[in-house]
């Protein structure tokens, strides 16, 4: 490994608990593609082939594991590190290219800096747009013309504060040094990359010996999925490309519901995502209603991944 994918990878694995013997395992990151991949500022390719290696190394330890076998050898490649990192700019819909981001989520010049606004859902979109006197159905050409105004005639921390005050998204670009002073900053400067909490004193679920290839670390493993923002579908995402069956609900704007089932190339791994009709208060859930379910309908799930906060769970009768 080269010097700065070491450190990050070392870093990210020390930070799950791995055992830092089986670093050995990752090979140095081979080179496909063009040279500069991800460029930026900051080092994202170095972040991006150090999360990819742990990730590959977490799952070779674990079909090492489930197999009784050595742990196998992780091999990463830049290239296609990359393309995975940028997936939404390779994909198509009935040949078009797809709408990621919503015309008012991105960064805005501020009259001391850059901000940064998140406006994708209806209702962050909403309240950005009230803060500046508009309609929640004003067209988005008006909307970013009438945004750009505002900021930059205004400080950063300002449009932060109107716009969180309101239910909006809106974050104010700040220095290293900004940053540290800042109290947010000072109160996370002692915590670690990750953090981890028990939420419940189930048993420890024991999973059955694996056979046959190709090798899928995760098979037989049970993911209900109920994130929204890109790092909860991702992280399931790849259970499913490691053989896990992922049933993946969502609530949205449509009346009726709609199921998409991916079956990764790699094998026998599921990815199912139902887009179900939005139920009357979206915000207390955030997903399908709740109370809808039953084990008859999703069976026994050992895992699950939720972006919502958590006061609707246990008024859904689902602890936490």
């Amino acid at each position: 490994m080269n010097q700065a994918h070491s450190s990050g990878t070392e870093q990210a694995w020390a930070a799950l608990g791995g055992d830092p013997a089986l670093l050995a395992h990752i090979e140095p990151p081979a080179r496909s593609g063009p040279g500069g991949l991800l460029p930026a500022r900051l080092p994202v390719m170095e972040l991006a082939r150090s999360a990819v290696a742990v990730c590959s190394l977490a799952a070779a330890e674990l079909a090492a594991r489930r197999t009784a076998r050595p742990v196998p050898r992780v091999r990463i490649d830049d290239g296609a590190v990359a393309t995975a990192f940028t997936s939404e700019r390779h994909l198509r819909i009935d040949g078009r290219a797809a709408t990621t981001f919503a015309p008012l989520s991105r960064f805005w010049r501020t009259a001391d800096g850059w901000v940064r606004t998140h406006a994708n859902y209806p209702h962050h979109r909403a309240r950005l747009l009230a803060t500046l006197g508009l309609p929640a159905d004003a067209p988005d050409d008006t909307a970013v013309e009438t945004a750009a105004a505002s900021f930059a005639g205004r400080p950063s921390d300002e449009i932060e504060r109107t716009v969180y005050a309101a239910g909006g998204l809106a974050v104010a670009a700040r220095t290293p040094g900004r940053w540290a002073a800042d109290p947010r900053g000072a109160a996370l400067a002692g915590t670690g990359l990750v953090g981890r909490d028990r939420i419940d004193g189930a048993p420890v679920r024991r999973t059955t010996a694996l056979a046959g290839e190709p090798l899928l670390p995760a098979a037989g493993l049970r993911v209900l999925d109920l994130t929204r923002v890109i790092a909860g579908p991702v992280a399931t995402r790849t259970l499913a490309l490691l053989g896990a069956d992922v049933l993946r609900i969502d609530a949205r704007s449509s009346r009726r519901a709609r199921t998409h089932t991916a079956t990764p190339a790699s094998g026998s791994g599921r990815w199912t995502w139902i887009s179900a009709a939005a139920p009357a208060r979206p915000r207390s859930t955030g997903c399908w209603p709740t109370r809808t379910w039953s084990s008859s309908a999703t069976g026994p799930v050992p895992s699950s991944g939720s972006g919502s906060r958590r006061g609707p769970w246990p008024r859904a009768g689902r602890g936490w």
